[in-house]
């Protein structure tokens, strides 16, 4: 599972860039009451070239689907990942 979409990013050092990204979610470690995952943004596709890496933390649901299932639903909610599609 992954997200594609449309971002502005800072790119050194011409500066901010609109680029197609592939986002996807590389490592989840989660307690019952936190998560976290570390999320990946690539040029274009799945072998682009690595733009950035990010943490983000989300509530697991223990009765949910899988966490990292739990990951890319949470990204989805957030304001930054609007318009993102699944891919």
């Amino acid at each position: 599972m992954a997200l594609k979409q449309r971002k502005k990013i800072n790119v050194q050092p011409v500066g901010e860039v609109e680029l197609d990204t592939y986002i996807q979610v590389i490592h989840v470690s989660a307690t019952k009451e936190d998560g976290m995952c570390n999320v990946r943004f690539r040029k274009e596709s799945k072998e682009g070239g690595i733009v950035s890496d990010l943490v983000y933390q989300f509530t697991p649901d223990m009765n949910g689907p899988n966490f990292i299932k739990q990951a890319y639903l949470h990204l989805k909610t957030l304001p930054e990942f609007a318009g993102a599609e699944d891919c």
